[in-house]
């Protein structure tokens, strides 16, 4: 069974960096290249990628859900519930005030980061170290 969660672990993270893609395209212009994209459809691909990721997730998580500690897996698993639910906000309600989705916006970076470094200290403690 653990090899089983293990996979559903891998397609997760591939999952949520192929949703990182997203903030890279957004914020960096490659100078010299002329690639038309829209970003309206990358942000939708994005939203469903991460809920996506999110529910394969839980299942990565399994019965372990219920043995909180305080752990890299933990801290990841916790950052990106938080980083889903502040993305749905973002998206999905789209009459709050400009200030809310400001500080929405910046509430998804910060998760964002916290997030990416939980992720990849959880795949190195339990591929690399703990092996």
């Amino acid at each position: 069974m653990e090899m089983y969660t293990d996979k559903l672990g891998w397609i997760a993270a591939i999952l949520f960096f192929v949703c990182f893609c997203y903030f890279i395209l957004k914020r960096f212009v490659i100078s010299g290249f002329k690639i038309k994209i829209k970003l309206r459809q990358v942000l939708n691909l994005h939203c469903y990628l991460g809920i996506i990721g999110t529910i394969i997730a839980i299942f990565h998580v399994g019965k372990n859900i219920v043995f909180i500690q305080l752990s890299a897996g933990f801290i990841c698993f916790f950052s990106m519930i938080l980083l889903c639910i502040s993305g749905i906000a973002i998206k999905w309600f789209k009459k709050i005030s400009p200030a809310s989705r400001k500080a929405w916006r910046f509430i998804h970076i910060g998760l964002t980061a916290v997030f990416v470094t939980a992720l990849l200290w959880h795949i190195v403690l339990y591929h690399f170290i703990m092996g």
